[in-house]
């Protein structure tokens, strides 16, 4: 067995030996406890880093879905479902300097922004409630990213369906020589 020199103060030293405890066993549990204790935090430190980058990737991956998840309610919203003043009020509120996403989804959802009311958007209101939809279970990152990702779809379609209504319109003209 190698012989390890341990230094004590000079009171604890004369405390310990006017006590009679063999110093070498005492010492030999205490580093035995103290080397179980430093394995078991290793062990542990590794344990919460995997958990941590489990989770961090699942936050990822529900953000991430959420967000598609948003695009295609937004998208079948401005199809089907949207007023033309409705997503004229939105591209003004996500154009309005200060109007952060958290008031925008208030006057989605909650009738308003204040009580002058932005809104209303009773259709979109209307929509998720016909539809079943609900956010409940949704982290706040992910529920961001799903009113985000609806916005920005539904605006996205409704600059398509301008372009396709502009393409349709038929000039006075060329209706009157058409006959």
């Amino acid at each position: 067995m190698p012989n390890v020199t341990i230094y004590l103060p000079d009171d604890l030293a004369a405390s310990v030996k006017g006590a009679g405890i063999s110093v070498s066993p005492v010492c030999q549990r205490a580093l035995e406890q103290e080397v179980k204790r430093m394995k078991a935090t290793t062990i542990e430190d590794k344990e919460i880093a995997k958990a941590a980058q489990r989770l961090v990737a699942a936050e990822s991956d529900a953000v991430t879905e959420a967000r598609a998840d948003g695009r295609g309610w937004g998208r079948e919203w401005a199809l089907d479902w949207a007023s033309p003043q409705e997503l004229r009020k939105m591209q003004a509120l996500t154009r309005q300097p200060g109007m952060w996403l958290d008031n925008r989804i208030r006057a989605y959802v909650g009738g308003g922004i204040s009580r002058h009311d932005e809104g209303p958007y009773e259709s979109i209101r209307q929509y998720l409630e016909d539809s079943g939809f609900s956010l409940d279970g949704y982290a706040e990152d992910a529920v961001k990213a799903w009113w985000g990702a609806f916005e920005d779809e539904a605006l996205e379609t409704y600059e398509k369906v301008q372009e396709a209504m502009r393409n349709a319109k038929v000039p006075t003209e060329a209706r009157a020589d058409a006959r």
